[in-house]
Parts: structure tokens; sequence; C-alpha cells
């Protein structure tokens, strides 16, 4: 059973049957490469295919959905939905390469992906921060370094909390807050 990600090459033997197993779905493989993204804490769960086909059923293995290349399908867990959309496999499979690769993604899409990689709660203030568009590729650099990066191509202003050590000595979650520099309602007081 998978919860969080996985990046998956799979390779198609006639006699074996391979199966992968989320709280929200499962997924018949037919040979093929592709992410299925299953985080707890998340409202959706998401299998992206890069090549190859897979078959995506429901928790009663019913067919939900049939991936061909470049497509995703999104469940919403609290709706129990499914959504196929076409994407570029590719930029989300950069992640397995150090790579963070995003192709006119949203703000909102964004901080969460980088959230993931960074251990991080990135808190977006304002409809229109969440909805702006961005085209960024990220390898090495730090947290302190991608805000930096997204603040000087955007009017983003970012606060990146201290992290606070807690009474059994591990920390808590790394916490940025971003705003749009147009967005005065949604500024934090200084």
């Amino acid at each position: 059973m998978i919860s969080g990600e996985a990046w998956l090459n799979v390779v198609h033997l006639r006699n074996e049957k391979f199966r992968v197993i989320t709280p929200y779905f499962d997924v018949k493989v037919l040979g093929t490469c592709f992410d299925v993204v299953a985080y707890e804490q998340e409202q959706t769960a998401q299998i992206i295919l890069e090549k190859g086909e897979v078959v995506v059923m429901d928790k009663k293995q019913e067919v939900i959905g049939m991936l061909e290349p470049d497509q995703q399908i999104v469940y919403s867990k609290a709706a129990k939905t499914v959504l196929k959309s076409t994407i570029d496999a590719e930029s989300y499979a950069s992640w397995t390469e150090g790579l963070l690769i995003f192709k006119n993604e949203p703000m909102a899409e964004i901080a969460k992906r980088l959230g993931r990689k960074y251990n991080a709660d990135i808190i977006l203030h304002g409809d229109s921060l969440k909805s702006s568009v961005f085209r960024a590729t990220f390898q090495d650099e730090s947290l302190d370094e991608v805000c930096k990066l997204l603040s000087s191509v955007a009017p983003i202003r970012y606060v990146i909390h201290k992290r606070e050590k807690r009474g059994d000595g591990t920390f808590e979650r790394n916490k940025v807050e971003m705003w749009l520099e147009r967005d005065k309602k949604t500024l934090p007081m200084k």
C-alpha cells in the first residue's frame, strides 16, 4: 500500500499481474512508467502516466479510468470524484532526478510540490497569488533561494519562519508565508 509518492517503472510480463494499492484507488499496471501521489494529509490523490498504459479502479475494483501517456487522474477524497486531464508527465517525473520543473503551473500547485520537497508548509495569501502561473526549474536550490528566485520574477513578498524545537527534541516543519505586493489587504502587519 502506498501512502506518499512513488515513481514506478514496470516491465510488462504476460503471466504476471502488477497492482499498486492506495487507500483511495488501485492501479492495474500493464507495463509502464508512472507516478502515484497519495499523501494522507492532502485533499486529492493522483496518478500521472509518462509512458505505457494503466487502468485505475476504485476500491470495489470497478474501472474509473484508463490513462495514456501524458494524462493524469486526480481523485478528490471528499467528493469521491475523478478528473482526467492531459499534462506534461515529464515535469511531474522530474523530482526523481532531483529537479522540480514547472511549466505554466499555478502557484497553488507549485507550493504543494515545494512543500513536499522541502518538508514545509507553504501558505499562500490571496487568490491572485494562488492562481498566478509560473514557469521555472529548480535543482539544488535551498528553500530560501527558491523563494528569492520567485520574488525576483514576480512581486512576491515572503517570510520564512524559524523552525521551533519541540519538547521531544524534534523540530516543526518549515513554514513559509507568501503574498503578492499588490494585495495590500493580505500583507502581514509589521
